[in-house]
């Protein structure tokens, strides 16, 4: 495990937590709140590049993990580059963070923690505070089992409007929610499907939804969080 040396102690010690958000207020707080546990270390990072470089400079513990990133008028979520987060630290356990967990990003989380059992901690909540999601970080670093602060929970339990879909029809709508003005067969090259074959999983969604306009089904999955690649 790489180290950082401590200019106060005069000895090197691991990198306990990366810190991976673009908002420098919420990186700040949270290491002022951690500030108190001497024997932790906190590395930030603002930009998905960064999270990977320090990942491998570092090789965390945990990884506290911003779903969203934002660049001048482009966004990106953390699911595009998480697995390469996680290669690149062997070891780590990430911890998924949101201000605003929608149903969409609490399910990728729930479905990664299925993928790659051990390596995902949870998801929790900004708006809960600081202590919830330090008690959260500690618990990822004892190897604490997957868990979900009450918000994040509620978030995706309330409705779980995406949980009834395949993985095929969540990449249909998810591309149905980014291009809403595309005709079928528009659509039909961006999901890699005929347009008949497209359309019969459109009919698909509409009978597990319950949803059966194609506005009202593209709205309900924005609401969800359904913007970004799956």
């Amino acid at each position: 495990m790489s180290q950082t040396n401590d200019a106060t102690l005069g000895v090197p010690r691991p990198v306990w937590l990366l810190h991976a958000d673009d908002h420098p207020m919420v990186r700040d707080a949270v290491a002022a709140h951690l500030a108190a546990e001497p024997a932790r270390r906190v590395v930030g990072a603002a930009t998905p590049a960064e999270a990977l470089a320090a990942a491998c400079e570092h090789r965390p513990a945990v990884i506290l993990l911003d779903v969203e990133f934002t660049a001048g008028e482009d966004r990106s979520h953390c699911f595009e580059f998480v697995d390469a987060l996680l290669d690149a630290a062997p070891g780590a356990r990430v911890l998924f963070c949101s201000g605003r967990p929608t149903e969409f990003y609490v399910l990728q989380a729930r479905q990664l923690h299925k993928a790659r059992p051990g390596r995902v901690a949870g998801f929790v909540s900004k708006a809960e505070g600081l202590e919830p999601i330090a008690a959260a970080v500690r618990a990822a670093a004892v190897g604490a089992g997957y868990a979900e602060s009450p918000a994040a929970a509620a978030t995706a339990d309330r409705d779980p409007f995406l949980a009834r879909l395949t993985p095929t029809q969540l990449r249909v709508l998810t591309e149905m929610a980014a291009h809403p003005d595309l005709l079928y067969k528009q659509l039909a090259p961006q999901v890699g499907r005929a347009v008949d074959t497209l359309k019969r999983h459109v009919e698909g969604i509409m009978i597990r939804t319950g949803l059966h306009e194609k506005s009202a089904l593209i709205a309900r999955a924005m609401r969800a969080g359904l913007t970004g690649p799956v």
